[in-house]
């Protein structure tokens, strides 16, 4: 696994894992030597991560993938 874990925090069950947001499945690391850094940010309820290559949407409550976007490699980023 190689990616984002989201968990939900409360004062009656302490901390839980909630979901996965994998970004790498293959090979187990970036395939670019050029990479974005490694981000998570909510706008909306909507948990947005970066990392590689690759920008990746996940609704918060669902845990279900929005979008995602895969960069082309290269020094754009």
């Amino acid at each position: 696994f190689d990616g984002f874990v989201a968990y939900d925090v409360s004062l009656e069950n302490g901390i839980t894992k909630r979901f996965n947001v994998t970004h790498i499945e293959t090979t187990g690391q970036c395939s670019s030597s050029i990479t974005l850094a490694e981000r998570s940010m909510v706008f909306n309820g909507t948990l947005i991560t970066m990392k590689c290559t690759s920008v990746k949407a996940t609704n918060l409550e669902t845990g279900l993938l929005q979008w995602e976007i895969e960069l082309p490699p290269g020094p754009y980023y």
